[in-house]
Parts: C-alpha cells; sequence; structure tokens
C-alpha cells in the first residue's frame, strides 16, 4: 500500500509540479486573462488523437525524444494503476470499473493541469494514460504472470 501512495505522489508532483516537464504548479494566484488565453492556445486540446498525430506524422523522428517521453510517458505513466488498484479494492477487479476509475483519475489530474495552468490539459494524454494502465491490467490478467504476481506477493 506504501508503495502505491507513493506512485500516487510521483505522478501528482510530475503532472502539477515537475519543472523538468515543463510544469510551474499552481498559478491560480497569477491567474489573469492573457496567461489564459496563452495556456487555452497553447496547451490545451480537447481533439482526440490530435497530438498523437502531430508526433508520429512527418516530419517528427518517431524516435525523437519529446515523441519517445509524451507517448510513452504517457502510456507508462499510468500502468502501477493496473496494478495495484485491482490488488488493493476489490470492485476494482471489474474490467468496467477499472477503466471508469481511470477515466475519472485522469480526468482529474487533467482537469487540475487546466485549472491551475500547469502543464497541459490533453484528451489525448487521458488515452494514453488509460492505455497504459488497461494494458498492465490485461496483462496481469493473463493466468500465468497473474498466478507469479499472486506467489510473490504471498510470500511476503
Amino acid at each position: 500500500m506504501d508503495i502505491f501512495y507513493i506512485i500516487c505522489i510521483a505522478i501528482i508532483t510530475l503532472t502539477l509540479f515537475s519543472g523538468f516537464y515543463g510544469r510551474n504548479g499552481f498559478t491560480l494566484v497569477k491567474w489573469n486573462k492573457e496567461l489564459f488565453n496563452n495556456y487555452i492556445h497553447n496547451s490545451l486540446n480537447l481533439i482526440p488523437f490530435k497530438t498523437i498525430m502531430e508526433y508520429i506524422m512527418p516530419p517528427n523522428n518517431l524516435l525523437s525524444r519529446i515523441v519517445i517521453v509524451n507517448i510513452l510517458g504517457n502510456i507508462f505513466a499510468c500502468m502501477p494503476f493496473g496494478f495495484f488498484l485491482p490488488l488493493l479494492f476489490e470492485k476494482q477487479n471489474k474490467f468496467k470499473v477499472f477503466i471508469l476509475t481511470m477515466m475519472i483519475i485522469v480526468l482529474i489530474i487533467e482537469l487540475l493541469q487546466f485549472v491551475t495552468l500547469s502543464g497541459s490539459c490533453d484528451i489525448d494524454d487521458l488515452i494514453l494514460n488509460v492505455l497504459g494502465a488497461v494494458t498492465m491490467y490485461l496483462i496481469l490478467r493473463v493466468k500465468k504472470i497473474k498466478n507469479v504476481v499472486q506467489n510473490i506477493f504471498f510470500l511476503f
């Protein structure tokens, strides 16, 4: 359970406060019309797959750092939820409940980024984050993998 809390704190830190990823923390105090308009123009995307397509279509290099960090980073960021939520909460073992929970979690993060003008609020982030969590969730449903994970955790 402690590892799950650490992962949650890390995700919140990376999505709202990490200067390395262009986050500036909460800007509610510095909020003004010009800053808001700039954010809407440069950091808000409500069109599904727009950002993803911009990254993967020429002339962008599919192996460029920005593509790898954004696409793979968003996929991997929420993968731990696919492991921990079903393990910690019985209801999360139902696929529909899990997907809904993940969509709500990621939507809250994206809305926090929008309200605080930190990072970007992008529907593609929601798609990639949920995809990553669902991928891990499904991998852990493979019988052999599930047995290995259960055996490891029964030892602790």
